[in-house]
């Protein structure tokens, strides 16, 4: 008897205990109701002024720091104004995605969130493209695609049929120079029979080898280059026993669905293209691009 008295007693002190809970939390939602005034009627409006900014982000981490803290419960209606990526909860997402569509409406765009999604979508690819990719033109000629962060596109062309490093010799077109050539760590002089073939100078790279970029300062190889590759930022790249001419920032590229558009390309580089558009695909460390011709180039990521 006493035992039936005791669960009594306890259960009567559970449901004043969750009576109390639930008032405190109504507590909770109609100060926030009172301090919001209203819902906005478009996503993101948090506030209801008709405006999506700063404002609303922070109510939104309100409640986002309040259900952590187990002192709020979203309602349905709230569901539908603030979360905006729509995984079932308000949270510090929903907060920076208010503050970008902010951002870029301040800046003078009319950005929607689905394009703000899109956006962020093709800036998580293009950070796959981030690096060095290596394919094969001809034969075992390679070329090096970098791409950077900021869209920005280089190519480096190999050149180690014309200037070859092995060891501590360095060979021009086959013929062994390097008692002509001079080295400090930064200045590298090539020369053969008295005549300067290329004056380059390094920009990174160590001092204690050849390997590293370098500027192309003068030499009789400059005007050749320069008349081949014109109008463009050129460095010689030495890289163990190969050579590379890297055409600097040639172009620009965006990330748009699975399509990859390169802009602004120099004149005949790419043929009579002065825009590339290429689907791509990746399998680990593999690229495959087909361009709008149906060309096919492989890629292998090195760095």
């Amino acid at each position: 008897m006493k035992f039936k008295r005791l669960l009594t007693a306890l259960l009567g002190f559970t449901i004043v205990m969750s009576t109390f809970y639930r008032q405190s939390l109504t507590k909770l939602v109609s100060l926030a109701a009172e301090e919001k005034i209203k819902l906005g009627e478009i996503l993101g409006d948090y506030n209801g002024d008709n405006s999506i900014d700063g404002s609303d982000a922070s109510f939104l981490l309100k409640i986002y720091a309040e259900v952590g803290a187990e002192k709020y419960e979203i309602s349905s209606e709230e569901l539908a104004i603030g979360d905006i990526d729509k995984n079932g909860t308000i949270d510090g997402s929903d907060a920076s995605f208010v503050l970008t569509h902010y951002a870029l409406t301040g800046a003078g765009e009319h950005p929607t969130f689905e394009s703000i999604f899109e956006r962020i979508a093709s800036e998580e690819k293009a950070k796959q493209f981030i690096g060095t990719w290596e394919t094969i033109v001809s034969g075992e000629i390679i070329e090096r695609f970098v791409f950077k962060e900021g869209g920005m596109f280089t190519l480096l062309v190999e050149w180690s049929q014309f200037l070859t490093v092995n060891g501590d010799n360095i060979y021009i077109g086959g013929t062994d120079v390097t008692s002509f050539t001079e080295f400090d760590g930064k200045k590298l002089n090539i020369g053969n029979n008295g005549s300067d073939v290329m004056l380059l100078t390094k920009k990174s790279g160590s001092a204690d080898s050849y390997d590293g970029e370098y500027s192309i300062d003068g030499g009789v190889l400059k005007d050749t280059i320069e008349q081949k590759y014109p109008n463009q930022d050129l460095t010689i790249v030495i890289d163990g026993e190969r050579t590379y001419i890297a055409m600097n920032d040639i172009t620009t590229y965006s990330i748009e669905d699975n399509t990859i558009k390169m802009k602004n390309t120099p004149d005949k580089l790419f043929g009579d293209y002065d825009e590339i558009v290429s689907e791509f695909k990746f399998e680990g460390d593999k690229l495959t691009l087909t361009d709008q011709d149906g060309t096919v180039t492989n890629l292998t990521k090195v760095s």
